[in-house]
């Protein structure tokens, strides 16, 4: 790789932030992407995934427990996971419908944040391989993603849609940070 390349696309690590409901997959995407296996959950988990030889992200899973507050809320944003973020994963679990306006109303207040300006937004639909599963257009509709340029279909516990999702976010990232 040229010199001029190396200037122009410089080894960078990420801050990314993943959040969603409690039982989304969350968790089983973050250790998917690592190396296709799935610990147990913990209250926050911080990983560094290697997307390409160049581009890595430090991923801090952060779950909501039911029920949620707007104090557990206001503490995600006491708690610096969002200064410096470069992007931000939300996964939701598409078989689970009674969930999505919780979800919606999730998203929206931490998108209304002023950490949150400009960040880029990618949302994993995932368990997509179950059969009550709706697809990623219908999450995008049922939860009315205005602000989100990009809603990846996944399975977590297969793998599929996962690459495609970060490759997607790495684009976005790359926007932003331009």
């Amino acid at each position: 790789m040229s010199a001029m390349r190396r200037a122009i696309y410089p080894n960078r690590n990420f801050k990314i932030l993943m959040l969603g409901l409690d039982n989304a997959g969350k968790t089983t995407v973050l250790y998917q992407l690592l190396n296709g296996g799935s610990p147990p959950t913990l209250p926050a988990n911080e990983e560094t995934v290697q997307l390409t030889r160049r581009v890595s992200f430090t991923i801090h899973d952060v779950g909501f427990q039911q029920p949620i507050t707007r104090a557990s809320l206001d503490n995600l944003f006491q708690d610096n996971h969002c200064q410096d973020l470069d992007g931000l994963i939300f996964v939701i679990d598409s078989s689970d419908q009674s969930r999505f306006e919780v979800a919606k109303r999730i998203l929206r207040r931490i998108l209304s944040s002023h950490d949150m300006t400009g960040v880029p937004v990618v949302v994993f639909a995932n368990k997509q391989d179950l059969p009550q599963a709706v697809s990623p257009l219908e999450v995008t509709n049922s939860l009315s993603l205005s602000q989100v340029r990009h809603v990846q279909g996944t399975s977590a516990t297969d793998g599929s849609g996962l690459t495609e999702g970060m490759r997607q976010l790495r684009r976005l990232v790359r926007e932003f940070r331009q």
